[in-house]
C-alpha cells in the first residue's frame, strides 16, 4: 500500500500533521515488531509510506491500516504485491507455458533478510502501465513471453527484495 499524507498549505496544518506523523510511526514500528507488517519505508520528506502488511483477510488488512494514526489525513493507493518468483508463476499460468523451469524459478525467491536499523536501504517498485487497447491479445502474450525470459537475468544477481506493485 502506498499512502500519501494530506498535503499541508500552511505552517498550522503542518505542525498538526507532523504530531499524527509522529504518532504513526510509532504505530508503524509496532507492526514491524509484532510481524504484522512485512516492510514499512518512508521516503526522504517522511510523507509518504509504503507499506506491505501480513494479514489472511481483507477485513484484517483493512482494521489495521485504518488504525494507522495518519491514515485520515492520508490518500491510500492499495495494490497487488508479488515477489518476482510469484509474477513468473501467475503469467505462466497465464499463458498456459512453462517459459521458466522450476529451477530457475525457485533461484527468483528473495532471501530472507535482516534489516539493519543504522543502514539505508532502496525500496524498489517497479510498476505496469496500462496497455494501449488496440494492443492485441496476441501481442500482450508476446511481451509477457519476453517479461518471463528477462527473469533469467535477475536470477544471478543478488538483490535484497524485488517486489511487483
Amino acid at each position: 500500500m502506498k499512502i500519501t499524507e494530506f498535503k499541508c498549505e500552511n505552517s498550522q496544518e503542518e505542525i498538526a500533521i507532523l504530531h499524527h506523523r509522529l504518532k504513526s510511526i510509532e504505530y508503524l514500528t509496532k507492526l514491524i515488531e509484532t510481524k504484522q507488517a512485512e516492510f514499512v519505508f518512508k521516503s526522504e520528506d517522511l510523507r509518504t509510506t509504503l507499506l506491505v502488511i501480513n494479514a489472511e483477510t481483507f477485513e484484517e488488512a483493512d482494521r489495521t491500516l485504518k488504525a494507522d494514526p495518519l491514515f485520515p489525513y492520508s490518500r491510500l493507493t492499495v495494490t497487488p504485491v508479488t515477489t518476482t518468483a510469484e509474477m513468473v508463476e501467475e503469467a505462466q499460468d497465464y499463458l498456459g507455458e512453462q517459459i521458466l523451469s522450476p529451477a530457475e524459478i525457485a533461484h527468483l525467491v528473495p532471501p530472507p533478510v535482516e534489516i539493519d536499523d543504522n543502514q539505508t536501504y532502496i525500496f524498489a517498485v517497479k510498476t505496469q502501465a496500462a496497455f494501449n487497447p488496440l494492443v492485441t491479445k496476441k501481442e500482450y502474450d508476446e511481451i509477457l513471453r519476453k517479461t518471463l525470459r528477462s527473469q533469467r537475468l535477475h536470477a544471478d544477481q543478488k538483490k535484497l527484495q524485488i517486489i511487483i506493485l
